[in-house]
């Protein structure tokens, strides 16, 4: 699939938990069931809202050093990555590598960036960086993240556009990216169409052995049944 996702498919998406997303994924692109996804844990600003999706923004940035560009490159650097923010496909998720060893050592996330990069079309954030003001970022605007922080420090983006790896999980410019409070998927655009028909199997399966649970009269033989049904359900 080569054309963006409508704004009814990136809501519907929006329905699913990132845990779903990901048992989908196994079902419809079995290859990819060790890999593509984040390993370690991530700070979840905002875990009562819908998870984020949308299509990869992807940059590095660093904070315990000043940007060794001068003054007039800095700012063409600035303008270059608002245009590169501001082209679509959107919704977009910027997906941001903190490249200082360790990371954390200045926030590129505060209020103000939030902001704008909410008006570029950024639904959310996934770094292994830190943020501040927690209690004062836009609405509806996740960010999965290392931390919190104080400082913004000598922050500045050094790269845009190319790949990064975040928690783990390596992300090109333009990944549908999945992501709640476990993590973020990359999700594959060939299959994204095929969502609903993986989770009608999941749940089949899944009410073949919950069934076996419930049963009042339930013996360990008939949890081994069901689970032998369970593995004969076809997608």
């Amino acid at each position: 699939m080569t054309e963006p996702l409508t704004t009814d498919e990136i809501a519907g998406l929006r329905q699913y938990s990132t845990t779903t997303v990901s048992n989908v994924i196994e079902v419809l692109v079995p290859e990819r069931r060790g890999r593509g996804f984040t390993i370690r844990p991530v700070y979840c600003a905002f875990p009562d809202l819908k998870p984020m999706v949308g299509y990869a923004k992807t940059v590095t940035i660093k904070a315990s050093e000043r940007s060794s560009l001068s003054p007039e490159a800095a700012q063409k650097q600035r303008g270059d990555y608002l245009d590169y923010l501001a082209a679509g496909p959107h919704p977009s998720i910027c997906v941001v590598q903190d490249i200082d060893t360790p990371a954390g050592q200045g926030t590129f996330w505060g209020k103000r960036n939030a902001v704008v990069h909410k008006k570029l079309g950024c639904d959310g954030v996934l770094t292994n960086g830190i943020m501040r003001d927690a209690d004062t970022i836009v609405p509806d605007f996740q960010i999965l993240c290392g931390g919190l922080g104080v400082s913004h420090s000598f922050v500045h983006t050094v790269e845009f556009g190319a790949p990064v790896e975040v928690h783990g999980l390596t992300v090109a410019s333009g990944d549908l990216i999945h992501g709640d409070a476990h993590g973020a998927v990359i999700v594959p655009a060939e299959v994204v169409r095929d969502i609903p028909k993986a989770l009608d199997y999941l749940k089949r399966r899944g009410a073949a052995v919950g069934d076996a649970l419930d049963d009042p009269g339930f013996t360990v033989e008939k949890l081994k049944a069901a689970y032998q049904l369970a593995d004969d359900i076809k997608v």
